[in-house]
């Protein structure tokens, strides 16, 4: 009777349940600028679900029933957070399929942009299938030493046979 999916708005209408619940995080101010269609997407979903206020605040500006905050969680038996010490360069990370979702080539041309000329700051992307589902050539040639790429080839698994994204 209930479905929840969890993606971008165009895809709550595929659930194929009596009542849809619809788990996004787009972040941005105004994403009927750049989406207009999700005032009609959403309205295919019975309920929002959204990771904080700031999106819960966003998707009520045109989604007019329920929205809930859902924050998201760190499960335990996937990742094994480590106290870890202040270092010299600081080092944001993107974890997951590079997909057009979560966009690589926007990724590393904002950090260029937010940090020109800046040695003490890195950028890794970590991911378990190549770019957009192809290998590493779907990315131009990367010349700045401050961006890495690391591919785990599939997720790897830890003594327990659990997946672990923590590994490098």
């Amino acid at each position: 009777d209930v479905g929840v999916c969890m993606a971008t708005p165009g895809e709550f209408h595929l659930l194929p349940t009596r009542y849809r619940i619809g788990y996004t995080m787009y972040e941005s101010d105004k994403p009927l600028e750049r989406y207009p269609e999700w005032r009609h997407d959403c309205d295919k979903a019975d309920m929002l679900a959204v990771p904080s206020v700031y999106c819960r605040d966003v998707f009520r500006g045109f989604f007019k029933r329920d929205t809930v905050v859902a924050p998201l969680v760190v499960r335990d038996s996937y990742y094994h957070p480590k106290k870890r010490q202040s270092k010299a360069i600081f080092t944001f990370v993107s974890y997951g399929t590079l997909s057009k979702r979560k966009s690589p080539l926007e990724t590393i041309e904002c950090f260029q942009k937010a940090f020109p000329d800046r040695n003490d700051v890195r950028l890794v992307l970590k991911t378990r299938f190549g770019v957009c589902g192809y290998s590493y050539h779907q990315l131009p040639q990367l010349d700045d030493p401050r961006i890495e790429v690391i591919s785990t080839g599939k997720n790897q698994q830890n003594p327990k046979g659990e997946l672990d994204w923590s590994a490098e």
